[in-house]
């Protein structure tokens, strides 16, 4: 299945943003006009995304990669007797 093209503009949006966002703090820090507390819960945020926009884009090719492994190497399972047939009370 694939993706529509606006979700991956959205996780490159994200990782763009968040890259962004902490090298400017980093390198220019908070204005006055902004509270401090505001900057971090911000870039706090900005994480957040990139740690769900990372997750899914690796933990699902991940989990299928391992799936497909798995798929591949299942032995073919005998199939379960029948159930004994006892007298009827």
């Amino acid at each position: 299945m694939r993706l529509p093209w606006q979700l991956h503009l959205i996780g490159l949006i994200v990782v763009i943003s968040t890259i962004s966002a902490e090298t400017a703090y980093l390198f220019f820090g908070v204005k006055s006009a902004i509270p401090e507390g505001l900057a971090g819960r911000i870039l706090g945020t900005l994480d957040a995304a990139l740690i769900l926009v990372l997750t899914y884009y690796f933990a699902t090719s991940i989990s299928q990669s391992r799936a497909s492994q798995r798929a591949s190497d299942a032995p073919v399972l005998p199939r379960p007797p029948e159930p004994l047939k006892g007298p009827t009370p």
